[in-house]
């Protein structure tokens, strides 16, 4: 798998204990893939997307995953939001100029989840 350069924000999150591996964690209802789980949208749907997706992150009670959108060169250019598993592999549900775009969409989630919680 060629070497992608995840943004600070990813670490610096895994740092401080506000997002893991694991379900039911300080993010919930997302949770970070294990590095051995990750997976390339083209190599595992078969696509022939022009863009490079890598899937870092997933959401514990759907088949929605955040994926790092990247170049040839290794550089994050944004993150997609994709439901996967459908007829064509997968359909891009929202794009985010950034991590920190989509950790702001997270957040929203987070506050949906505690809402139907309760």
């Amino acid at each position: 798998m060629m070497k992608i350069n995840f943004p600070k924000g990813y670490y610096w999150l895994l740092e401080r204990n506000l997002i893991s591996y694991e379900t039911f964690g300080a993010l919930q209802p997302w949770l970070y893939l294990p590095k051995e789980h990750q997976f390339n949208l083209n190599d595992k749907w078969g696509t022939t997307d022009c863009f490079n997706r890598i899937a870092f992150a997933k959401r514990q009670d759907n088949d929605e995953l955040a994926c790092f959108v990247y170049n040839l060169e290794g550089e994050v250019l944004g993150v997609d939001l994709i439901q996967g598993w459908t007829n064509d592999g997968y359909t891009i549900l929202k794009s985010f100029n950034s991590f920190w775009e989509w950790l702001k969409h997270v957040i929203d989630d987070m506050a949906e989840w505690l809402e139907y919680d309760i």
